[in-house]
């Protein structure tokens, strides 16, 4: 397809260096297990809420404030193409769409699709095909873009 052959020399071109995509829920009332049990997923992290994990060695104490379920493309696939990342999230998510979108609709539940692009130029851009959007909004309630230079 002509767009992707462009979008892949767009990512040469920008210096991409680091590319994935990360699908995550975030509650106070989250557990991990009935999520991972539910969708039949396994995700790449996850924890429940913890008061205190530990004490610092000044005391103070290390927590988790929020539940967390975590899948993400990271290392999953070799390629420099954001949009690549996302459609592989969203192939092993879709299947459970139904569930996923249920937590959307709890108050206390942060459902969202963060996408990294790490950069070697000062600046850059990148597309996201509208089918390929229109499939994240479906399954999320915000979607963070963060693109930072590396060195």
């Amino acid at each position: 397809m002509e767009s992707d052959y462009k979008q892949h020399r767009l990512e040469e071109k920008n210096g991409v260096k680091i590319t994935y995509a990360i699908y995550s829920i975030f509650s106070d009332s989250l557990i991990p297990d009935d999520i991972t049990r539910q969708t039949g997923i396994i995700p790449t992290r996850s924890w429940s809420k913890e008061p205190i994990l530990y004490l610092r060695e000044d005391g103070l104490p290390i927590t988790r404030d929020k539940g967390a379920w975590i899948l993400s493309s990271k290392g999953k696939i070799d390629s420099l193409y954001l949009e690549e990342h996302i459609k592989y999230l969203l192939n092993i998510l879709e299947p459970a769409g139904s569930i996923f979108k249920s937590y959307m609709n709890k108050p206390d539940y942060v459902v969202w699709f963060q996408l990294i692009w790490d950069i070697l130029e000062e600046s850059g851009y990148f597309y996201l095909s509208r089918e390929t959007t229109k499939r994240m909004v479906e399954l999320c309630q915000f979607t963070q873009y963060s693109i930072d230079k590396r060195q």
